[in-house]
């Protein structure tokens, strides 16, 4: 007796559709699952076997065989055991009136027969939807998933309930609901509560509005975290396609985010300086995205920047470039995605005061330990930054209780504010690249730099810079790419030299 049904596995970070094949046949008592399962996928022949004989149906004592198809490709997680149990009671002659080649099963059974929800659902649904599939069942507890991607969904709660599902389906009607992001009208942070720093405030708006990356360069304690938490808060909103790719990604890591999908708030995430090259990237037996994978389409802080381990750091340098990580392990390998603003925060030497002296603090740092501590960061990584900007105490010598109202000074930058300019500049770069996937400035191919328009002063400005100071041709593009952010926040179709200069001067010549 035979028996197929569908069910999906996680490769990377899409969904892949898996045939479940059962062969019940008389002989010794067996039950043998391949098809490269894992550990985990294994280890379901036992839960199935228990959640059966628990919800009081039949598990034959035959010879058992299911096959995972394609069976070249490895399958983990526990998302096949529904599938395998349906499969075993079809081949024993369970009567149905659905089509199985159009409903994808998914879900973890305990022992009692029970269903769990599982890592990756939402990839699973977009996968159903793109194969055509009529629609889902799956545990009733991660409706998430299924109600972002907009497919008719049977949410059930026990073995027992898709058994009379499958032998009543008329009697159960598909839900299908839908989505929006809704906008949320006040963040928990604000750029109000950053007292001064008007300059990394504006570094910070160019930065938004063409997702460039920065580096923070300042002593302790003069806002460099507090001017990386808020940026998130002056990003446009993720758009609906953006926060189905984003939610996908922390759900099958297994942190799901209200916000993420509610509100599109683009994520955030700020890694201890002890993080391993697998954290950061992603990685494992069965590889998971990282923390730059987990910041698709959003920010990436590193806060105390030549803390981290060098080869973390060079590990991010092919990722900024062409926003996928690709980790390889015996016999397979997998695709995230990591398309993040990198923000970063760093002392100007180990004691931090080194070029920000004041009357209290100090540098006693020797020229050798400061080259030590500026070289944790390589050149090459170094030149991914588009902007660099020194963040220095404010107002060390203001008049007594200014400091308290700075907050309330009205034309102080509010994140309000900043992000008005911001949407205004990427909706002039959403338009300029109109049919285009990419349109933010930082993320321009070299064949889209040849078509902007720039003066002839300004042409002359680069081409100053690049001979006199030995800007790298990765670094030439960049400045340019800034200067087209900067022009667009100032309205104009034209870079013009005031432009090129503002962002040369976010660009130091030297290293260290």
């Amino acid at each position: 007796m035979y028996a197929r049904v569908f069910g999906a596995a996680l490769n990377g970070a899409e969904g892949q559709l898996i045939e479940v094949e059962v062969h019940v046949t008389r002989g010794l008592p067996a039950f043998e699952i391949v098809g490269l399962p894992d550990s985990a996928v294994r280890e379901s022949r036992e839960r199935v076997r228990s959640a059966l004989q628990n919800s009081g149906l039949h598990f034959p004592l035959d010879r058992l065989t299911v096959n995972l198809a394609p069976a070249d490709m490895k399958k983990a997680g526990s998302a096949l055991d529904l599938p395998v149990a349906m499969g075993i009671l079809l081949a024993q002659g369970l009567s149905t009136k659905l089509d199985l080649a159009h409903w994808l099963l998914i879900g973890e059974l305990s022992l009692d027969g029970s269903l769990k929800p599982v890592r990756g659902m939402l990839a699973m649904a977009l996968a159903a939807k793109k194969h055509g599939l009529k629609g889902l069942i799956i545990p009733a507890s991660s409706n998430d998933a299924p109600y972002l991607a907009e497919h008719p969904v049977i949410p059930v709660r026990h073995l027992q309930d898709v058994v009379s599902f499958f032998r009543s389906p008329e009697e159960r009607q598909p839900i299908i609901r839908r989505w929006s992001i809704r906008q949320k009208n006040e963040a928990p942070l604000d750029y109000s509560e950053v007292i001064g720093q008007h300059g990394a405030k504006r570094a910070l708006v160019i930065a938004a509005a063409g997702f460039h990356n920065v580096l923070m360069i300042g002593p302790p304690g003069s806002g460099k975290t507090m001017l990386a938490e808020r940026l998130p808060t002056i990003l446009p909103p993720l758009r609906p396609e953006e926060a189905l790719e984003v939610f996908s990604l922390h759900d099958i890591a297994g942190e799901p985010t209200d916000a993420l999908i509610h509100y599109g708030l683009r994520p955030f995430r700020a890694p201890h300086h002890t993080v391993t090259m697998a954290g950061m990237v992603g990685g494992g037996t069965n590889p998971l995205p990282g923390e730059i994978s987990l910041a698709h389409r959003g920010v990436l802080f590193l806060d105390e920047l030549p803390e981290f381990s060098r080869k973390t750091l060079e590990v991010l340098r092919q990722p900024l470039e062409s926003g996928l990580v690709h980790l390889s392990r015996s016999g397979h390998s997998v695709s995230y995605p990591a398309r993040f603003i990198l923000v970063a925060g760093m002392n100007p030497c180990p004691c931090g005061y080194y070029g920000f002296d004041d009357d209290v603090h100090q540098c006693h740092c020797r020229i050798v330990d400061i080259e030590r501590y500026r070289h944790k960061i390589s050149g090459p990584l170094f030149d991914r930054f588009d902007l660099v900007i020194e963040v220095a105490q404010p107002l060390r010598h203001t008049a007594p209780g200014s400091l308290f109202k700075a907050s309330n000074d009205q034309n102080a930058y509010t994140s309000a504010r900043m992000r008005l300019q911001v949407e205004n500049a990427v909706d002039r770069q959403r338009r300029r690249q109109s049919g285009e996937r990419t349109f933010w400035n930082a993320l321009l191919p070299p064949a889209a730099l040849k078509k902007v328009t720039i003066t002839e002063d300004a042409t002359r400005l680069l081409e100053t810079a690049y001979n006199q100071h030995q800007l790298s041709m990765r670094g030439i593009n960049r400045v340019l790419k800034v200067s087209r952010t900067i022009a667009d926040l100032a309205e104009s179709e034209t870079i013009q030299a005031q432009h090129v200069a503002e962002a040369l001067s976010y660009r130091p010549m030297t290293w260290p």
